[in-house]
């Protein structure tokens, strides 16, 4: 199995190479500085002979159905426009093989909801280990209505299936974040582009 892994130094690559010691890996992120700390941490792990490392983007992978599966944890809640957004899972989806496996997880809550307050506030106190006073929280709320895109997780689910999933399957949830997995929806998703 060949599994590609977006963004991050690899603890998830690591977690599944010592899982899953035939599968082989690519670890992606835009930053080199990142591919560079995940090459550390495959060598000191003992499986960068399984990996393979691309300082990009999705979209600056072959156009190819090469991988068996992806994960992507906390990246597409970064896409602020919903087609953005949907565009990025297509071109996930567009790499996996038939029946290929995205896991991803992200920040997701109805923040038109009445609790959205009650559980920001939750959440920023788990995140941050102390209380936060008002002011506080009121720049934690902007900053999240400005750099990221809480949608609601059936609206998350939605655009993912929108990119070429069969619907998507929500089974783990942290306080705002989600953990969904998804196959593509048909093998023409991945064999025809």
């Amino acid at each position: 199995m060949c599994c590609a892994s977006a963004r991050g130094t690899g603890a998830e690559i690591g977690h599944l190479a010592r899982r899953f010691p035939r599968w082989t890996f690519l670890a992606l992120d835009p930053s080199t500085q990142m591919i560079a700390a995940c090459r550390e941490r495959a060598l000191r792990e003992g499986f960068a002979d399984r990996c393979s490392f691309h300082a990009g983007v999705v979209e600056t992978l072959p156009e190819e159905a090469a991988f068996d599966g992806a994960t992507c944890l906390l990246v597409s809640q970064f896409l602020l426009d919903p087609d953005a957004r949907t565009a990025f899972f297509a071109s996930i989806a567009h790499r996996l093989r038939p029946g290929g496996t995205l896991v991803w997880a992200d920040l997701a809550w109805d923040t038109e909801a009445p609790d959205y307050p009650a559980m920001l506030r939750l959440w920023m106190e788990t995140m941050s280990g102390a209380g936060l006073d008002a002011a506080a929280l009121e720049q934690i709320r902007a900053n999240y209505a400005r750099d990221v895109a809480i949608l609601p997780p059936d609206r998350v689910a939605a655009l993912a299936e929108a990119g070429g999933f069969a619907p998507p399957l929500r089974f783990h949830q942290a306080g705002m974040i989600h953990g969904w997995c998804a196959r593509t929806k048909d093998a023409s998703v991945s064999s025809t582009r």
